[in-house]
């Protein structure tokens, strides 16, 4: 976005020194106007909103200032107006455009009432303004509106290259729920698709134009051959053209296609198909060749508005796949390709993140990742990623560890649990004081003991969020369990997963983190070592104090541990995650405590002594009632007894039944599972219903939640809506299908629910030879990539590599799976 760093000068002395020469210069009306510039400087942006008749005179200077430049301002973007005007007329002060009194006059400037979301730049601009200006006008009292663009300092300083006001950004969603959102409708590109029946159909359009030289062409030529002259008349997007794309199989897509126009198109087509071979004819790609205006001269402006709607593309889909093609080109040595990775993880977290390649091309990415040193074809774009690299990181360098960490690290993603964690306390008043107290004390550990269902995972997520504001010196790191969840079991993935946590959170881990060889990072697969080399030696370094949370300790139990009868004896390494704790963390120095929250009954009712022995006595127990207000903030948010119970009643409720204890046990949990379930399935047809019963195998069979691009292959997703309770008691979260809680899964596999039994049949296990049989389907395409490819021979061995940033299970799972697939099947 143009050359942002506007020399080495002190902000605060430079900004000091014009405003003080300038009112000496400017006496009267003139001299007032700095005065104001000044005693704004002391606000925070926050403060600073605009009232409809300072909207309208924005409208006039600028309609002014682009006319004389032959420019209607309907042709305009907000990055144009930032660049071109705000930049311009606040690079003498360093300030915001709203501090500018002979532009904004100080009378004009309140508290905002509206917000407009922080939008993407390529909106334009006149769309934003008449919104605001309409919604502004409805008002019956005084409103202001708060706009990032004006509001914010958009100045960098070379010394620090630092965005001033942009790291406070994250505070959006909190300062705009103080008012009204204004929404502003997305580009027209985001809903420009394409099916996979239409990529299909132009695979075999570009095959019979270009012949054997289709397998080698890259991306760039076929838009320069293909694209771009096939588009000409009409200046238009390829998509939008009907003899190559029907206009049913355009719309809103499902997954953004990232990849380097220097790699083989060839490659990108059969990579996409490949991933999505199960999927619907009427899944849609966003491919930016096709999506993209791509007459940058002839239509500069339409071109410009496309590309810089990548984010909100990014932003509309449920996740990117990532196309490699490392023969051709490093993907990290563009800064388009890293941007798109960012925007996917910032938006959707790692498992939105689809990266198709071998652990030496990871090795290889990781250690080419600098944003300021990426490629791109042109300076202004370049520009305008490393603006939104310092909005959503602050700098370049905490990019860089950023994007690193996740791709080298590939930790689990925790983000489902505890967005719905969250929702569930909304209501709920906390009580920290038991816990500060511990913080405070000699004890190392805390343990939070109770039965199922009683908001354990809930208390760990707030107890993360309410220390993070009020105890920021403390390095805190976590660790959920989930016993559908083999991923979540794997004591490695633990580690990489908490080091991640502790090195976004600590410079010094960070940089004893990166001293390693990458290589060695993603060769490291025993726990021992892991633990060492992620773990130990990097918190040996760091001096501040470090919190590790372990959520459902429990739930790394062996599940035979659970059945009914159990009378056999514990298995000496059964929970591995327990065994780590006990083996390794507990070497950790002496500046790293422990929370654990479990159920009394975890290793046969043993773990209260056990962790009385592994920390010599040095143990907190702590009850959740006891973190919880006893007055509850609304009816039904906390009570006692088993919390998940209220969750379930609800859904009850909206079925028309009045549910609703103030102490519930399992037993009434089960009895609104069953009452859920009989009315949902009573609605259906026998064919929904056998849908359903596919689904319901499917998902209990898994041995970790499915992703969403899964079941599409296996056939499976259209069911997904007709579970009972959808949404509630089943739901989808970063692409990936969970349950409410383990009690309903536990509740399912019962013989006894007579009733369910009768509508829906009995839950078999025919569905792990369904998934067995898929996972060998993509281990012959997987074999088939490594003939066309020897140097894939660790793609084929692991049988799709995708680790935890992929959505396809992760391998120690699906041997697994397989292995009760073929015993079914026999």
């Amino acid at each position: 976005m143009g050359n942002l760093s506007l020399g080495k000068r002190d902000r605060e002395k430079d900004s000091t020194e014009h405003d003080e020469a300038s009112e000496e210069r400017l006496p009267g009306e003139a001299g007032r106007r700095v005065q104001e510039e000044l005693n704004f400087r002391g606000q925070s942006m926050w403060d600073l909103g605009i009232s409809a008749q300072a909207v309208k005179q924005l409208r006039l200077h600028l309609e002014s200032f682009f006319a004389h430049q032959g420019r209607p301002l309907a042709a305009v973007t907000i990055e144009d107006v930032v660049v071109e005007f705000v930049l311009e007329r606040t690079k003498s002060s360093l300030c915001r455009f709203v501090e500018l009194a002979q532009y904004v006059d100080g009378s004009e400037v309140g508290m905002p009432t509206h917000f407009v979301r922080p939008m993407t730049w390529n909106s334009p601009f006149v769309t934003v303004l008449e919104k605001v200006q309409r919604t502004l006008d409805a008002e019956e009292v005084e409103a202001y509106v708060w706009l990032d663009f004006l509001a914010v300092n958009h100045h960098t300083t070379t010394q620090q290259h630092e965005v001033v006001d942009y790291a406070g950004l994250s505070e959006y969603d909190s300062k705009a729920k103080m008012g009204t959102t204004v929404e502003i409708p997305p580009p027209a590109t985001v809903f420009k698709g394409l099916s996979l029946a239409a990529l299909r159909g132009l695979g075999v359009t570009l095959r019979a134009q270009f012949g054997e030289r289709w397998n080698t062409m890259t991306t760039e030529e076929v838009v320069k051959e293909f694209v771009v002259p096939r588009t000409k008349a009409r200046q238009c997007r390829l998509v939008d053209l009907p003899e190559y794309v029907a206009a049913e199989a355009v719309g809103r897509p499902s997954y953004f296609i990232s990849h380097a126009w220097q790699g083989a198109f060839a490659t990108l087509f059969n990579r996409v198909l490949e991933f999505l071979v199960s999927a619907s004819d009427e899944t849609r790609v966003w491919v930016d060749v096709f999506a993209v205006n791509q007459h940058r001269e002839a239509l500069h402006q339409q071109n410009r508005q496309d590309v810089m709607a990548f984010e909100d593309v990014v932003k509309h889909c449920v996740g990117t796949i990532v196309v490699v093609d490392m023969a051709r080109m490093n993907p990290a040595t563009r800064a388009w390709c890293v941007y798109e990775w960012d925007a996917t993880i910032w938006h959707h977290g790692s498992d939105g993140l689809q990266m198709l390649m071998s652990e030496e091309d990871r090795v290889q990415i990781v250690g080419s990742i600098d944003i300021e040193e990426a490629q791109c074809f042109h300076l202004v774009d370049k520009a305008m990623i490393l603006q939104r690299v310092r909005e959503h990181h602050g700098d370049a360098a905490t990019f860089n560890h950023m994007l690193q960490t996740s791709l080298l690290l590939a930790p689990l993603s925790y983000r489902a649990d505890q967005q719905r964690h969250r929702q569930r306390s909304a209501g709920t008043t906390w009580e920290w004081g038991a816990v500060e107290a511990w913080l405070d004390g000699p004890h190392r550990a805390l343990c939070v003991l109770a039965g199922a269902g009683t908001g354990k995972s809930t208390i760990c997520t707030m107890l993360m969020d309410h220390l993070a504001a009020e105890r920021p010196r403390l390095v805190v790191a976590a660790h959920f369990l989930k016993y559908s969840d083999q991923r979540r079991l794997d004591p490695v993935l633990a580690i990489r997963s908490l080091a991640h946590q502790l090195a976004s959170r600590s410079a010094a881990f960070r940089e004893r983190l990166f001293a390693l060889d990458p290589a060695h990072v993603t060769a490291l697969v025993d726990p021992e070592s892991a633990f060492r080399d992620l773990l130990q030696a990097p918190l040996s370094q760091v001096r501040e104090p470090v919190l590790i949370l372990l959520d459902a300790l429990d739930e790394a139990d062996p599940p035979e541990q659970y059945l009914p009868g159990f009378r056999g004896n514990v298995k000496a390494c059964g929970n591995k995650t327990l065994q780590l704790l006990t083996r390794q963390l507990v070497q950790l120095g002496a500046n790293v405590r422990f929370v654990i929250t479990t159920r009394p009954d975890a290793v046969c009712s043993q773990i209260e002594p056990l962790l009385g022995r592994v920390f010599a006595n040095s143990v907190t127990l702590l009850r959740p009632e006891a973190l919880r207000s006893e007055a509850a903030a609304e009816p039904g948010a906390q009570g006692t007894g088993v919390l998940v119970y209220h969750t379930v009643a609800k859904e009850c409720a909206a079925l028309g039944d009045s549910w609703g204890k103030d102490h519930a046990d399992l037993s009434d949990v089960y009895s609104a599972y069953r009452r859920v379930f009989v009315s949902a399935l009573a609605e259906l047809s026998a064919e929904d219903r056998d849908g359903v019963l596919a689904l319901l195998e499917a998902l209990l069979a898994a041995q970790e939640p499915l992703a969403e691009s899964w079941l599409q292959r296996m056939g499976l997703a259209g069911a997904l809506p007709r579970l009972p309770g959808w949404g509630c008691l089943f739901y989808v979260a970063e692409h990936h299908v969970y349950l409410l809680h383990k009690s309903l899964s536990d509740w399912l596999l019962q013989e006894s629910q007579a009733e369910v039994a009768a509508a829906l049949g009995s839950i078999p296990q025919s569905a792990h030879s369904e998934v067995s049989y898929d996972m060998l389907r993509w281990l012959r395409l997987a074999m088939h990539e490594l003939e066309e490819n020897p140097c894939l021979e660790h793609f084929a061995a692991t049988a799709w590599v995708t680790a935890p940033l992929g959505s396809v299970p992760h391998m120690k799972a699906t041997e697994h799976t397989a292995r009760r697939g073929w015993e079914c099947a026999k």
